[in-house]
C-alpha cells in the first residue's frame, strides 16, 4: 500500500510537469497550489481548475461596496446587501450598478429602518431580508413589506437575550427558514402566514475524547460542581442555501472536523451521504483534510457560505485559508481553489460565494471586493462528464463521455474522479475487467468489490458447461489420491477404525 501511495504521488508530480514542460498548462496556472487529496487524505498536486477572470472594486462597479455581508442571484443580476450602507446593491452581469434599493416601508407606508442587515434571499419576486437588529422583512422588489418576522414568542426561546436573525431562506410554499447567531437548536422555521413552527434540522452535539471524557465526570460529580462544568449544545450553523425540497447548511467550527455541509431534507435529517467510507480518512469531512498548526494551536477548515449549482456540485467557502472547495453529490472533492492573502485571487475575509453568469464569483468583505472564478478547459471537461452522470445529460454520449474523462486523465493521471467514472462506464457496459482496474486505480473498494460480483457470476454462467466436468473429476482425482496413500501406507479400512476406537 505504501508503495502504491508513492507511485500516485509520483504520478500526479509527473503529469503537472509535463504539463508545465511542454507548456500546455500555462493557461491553467493560478496565483496559488493547485491540490487535491488522495485516498489517504494527503494532499497531492493537481491542476487548477478555475483562474481568476476579473476582480472588481468601487470603481468598476460604480458604487462602494463597504460592509457587504450577502449576496443572491435573481434573473441575472447580482443582488449584495450592505451592513453599513443598510441597503441593496443591484449589479447587471458586468458587475454595474445598476439600481439600489435603499428604502423601506410597510403596507400602510410607514419607513422601516434597517439596522444590521446581513442577509438577502429572493423567490419568485419576493424580498426576504435578514437583520440582525431581532427581525426579518419580506415584500416586494420595490421595498414594500407585506409581512415582518420577530422573536418568536415560545418558551424554546426563553433563555435568548438577543434575537440575532443573520441569513434567511424560503422554500416553494412559503415556509420561512432563518439561522440567527447564537442558536443552536437549528433553524427557526415559520409557515407562510409568518407563524413560528419551531426549529428546523438541528445540528448534532460534536465531542471530543475530551468532551466525553467530561460528559462522564458530570454524571459522578455534585450537581454544583456539574454546573459549573462546560455545557455540551449542538454545533452553531454558519449560512445555509435551499435548492427544491433540501436545504444546505455550513458550520463554521466543528469540534470533530465532520459534516461540516449538510443536506437537509423536509425532516431535517441530513441525506447527503457518501456510499461508503473507502478511504483512510471520513468522506464527510468537508474543507481540508489537513489540518494547520501554528504555535502548538491546530487550525481547521471555517466553512461560512454554501452554492449549490444546476449540475448538483456542492461549494463551500472556508474563511480560515480563503479556499473554495467542490463536492459532487457524493462527497468526492472536484476541486480547491483559492487562497489567503493580498494577491490576485487570494482572499482576507471572504464571506460569500454565487455563481453569475457561469463563474463563480467570491464577496470580499475586507477587500471590498468581488473575484470572478471562470473554469478552465480541463474543469470544463470534468463538469461535462459530472453532467453526465448527475443528470443523465443528453447532450453527450456515453462514448463521448468517455474521451472526456480519459483527456482528463491525459492532463492529470492521478485524478480519482476520472478513474471512477470511467470504470463506471465500463461497469454499465457488461465490461467489469476493465471497471476494476479503473476501479483499482480510483481505490474505491466498494465499486471494486461491486464490479468484481458481476465478473464472478458472468464468468461462472459462460463457463459452466466445463466448470463443473472439471470440478467432479478433480473431485474424483483427490478421492483416489487419498485411498492410494491409504493402501501405500499399509491402512486398511479395519486398523483406520482401530485407531479411532
Amino acid at each position: 500500500m505504501r508503495l502504491m501511495k508513492k507511485g500516485w504521488r509520483i504520478a500526479a508530480l509527473a503529469a503537472a510537469g509535463i504539463m508545465l514542460l511542454t507548456g500546455q498548462a500555462s493557461a491553467l496556472l493560478a496565483p496559488y497550489e493547485g491540490y487535491t487529496y488522495d485516498y489517504w487524505g494527503e494532499s497531492v498536486p493537481s491542476l487548477a481548475g478555475h483562474t481568476v477572470k476579473e476582480i472588481y472594486e468601487a470603481e468598476a462597479v460604480g458604487t462602494d461596496l463597504t460592509g457587504c455581508e450577502d449576496m443572491f442571484v435573481y434573473q441575472d443580476e447580482l443582488y449584495i446587501i450592505s451592513s453599513t450602507q443598510k441597503k441593496i446593491l443591484v449589479l447587471d452581469q458586468s458587475y454595474r450598478l445598476v439600481r439600489t434599493i435603499d428604502s423601506f416601508r410597510d403596507m400602510e407606508g410607514n419607513p422601516i429602518e434597517l439596522v444590521t442587515p446581513t442577509g438577502i434571499y429572493i423567490r419568485e419576486d419576493t424580498l426576504y431580508v435578514a437583520d440582525q437588529g431581532g427581525f426579518i422583512l419580506r415584500g416586494d422588489m420595490e421595498g414594500n413589506v407585506e409581512h415582518i418576522y420577530t422573536k418568536p414568542d415560545s418558551f424554546l426561546l426563553e433563555d435568548l437575550t438577543e434575537y440575532k436573525p443573520s441569513k434567511v431562506t424560503a422554500d416553494a410554499a412559503g415556509n420561512c427558514y432563518v439561522l440567527c447567531v447564537g442558536l443552536f437548536e437549528g433553524l427557526v422555521n415559520y409557515d407562510k402566514n409568518g407563524d413560528f413552527v419551531g426549529f428546523y434540522g438541528a445540528n448534532q452535539v460534536q465531542l471530543s475524547a475530551s468532551d466525553l471524557a467530561a460528559s462522564i465526570w458530570k454524571q459522578i460529580l455534585s450537581r454544583e460542581a456539574a454546573q459549573s462544568m462546560i455545557r455540551f449544545v449542538p454545533v452553531e450553523y454558519s449560512n445555509l442555501y435551499i435548492v427544491g425540497d433540501f436545504i444546505y447548511t455550513v458550520t463554521k467550527a466543528n469540534t470533530n472536523s465532520t459534516d461540516e455541509v449538510r443536506k437537509l431534507n423536509a425532516m431535517g435529517d441530513n441525506v447527503l451521504h457518501y456510499r461508503v467510507n473507502d478511504a483512510s480518512y471520513p468522506m464527510n469531512n468537508f474543507g481540508d483534510v489537513e489540518r494547520a498548526t501554528y504555535m502548538q494551536t491546530s487550525y481547521d477548515s471555517q466553512l461560512v457560505d454554501v452554492h449549490v449549482d444546476e449540475d448538483g456540485v456542492i461549494t463551500a467557502l472556508d474563511f480560515e485559508r480563503g479556499r473554495l472547495f467542490q463536492y459532487d453529490q457524493e462527497c468526492h472533492i472536484i476541486a480547491i481553489f483559492g487562497g489567503n492573502g493580498n494577491q490576485r485571487g487570494a482572499f482576507v475575509n471572504p464571506v460569500a460565494v454565487e455563481k453569475f453568469g457561469g463563474n463563480y464569483v467570491v464577496m470580499d468583505k475586507e477587500k471590498c471586493s468581488l473575484t470572478v472564478f471562470e473554469q478552465t478547459e480541463y474543469m470544463s471537461q470534468i463538469r461535462q462528464g459530472i453532467r453526465y452522470y448527475q443528470n443523465g445529460s443528453e447532450e453527450l454520449t456515453e462514448d463521448e463521455v468517455l474521451t472526456l474523462w480519459e483527456e482528463v486523465l491525459d492532463l492529470n493521471s492521478g485524478y480519482r474522479l476520472a478513474h471512477l467514472n470511467i470504470g463506471r462506464i465500463y461497469s454499465s457496459r457488461g465490461e467489469y475487467e476493465k471497471a476494476m482496474e479503473c476501479f483499482l486505480q480510483a481505490q474505491s473498494r466498494n465499486d471494486y468489490s461491486s464490479a468484481f460480483r458481476y465478473w464472478r457470476t458472468e464468468y461462472l454462467k459462460a463457463n459452466l458447461i466445463w466448470i463443473i466436468p472439471v470440478a467432479v473429476i478433480v473431485l474424483a482425482l483427490v478421492v483416489l489420491l487419498v485411498r492410494f496413500c491409504i493402501r501405500k501406507l499399509g491402512f486398511s479400512t479395519q486398523k483406520v477404525k482401530m485407531i479411532y476406537h
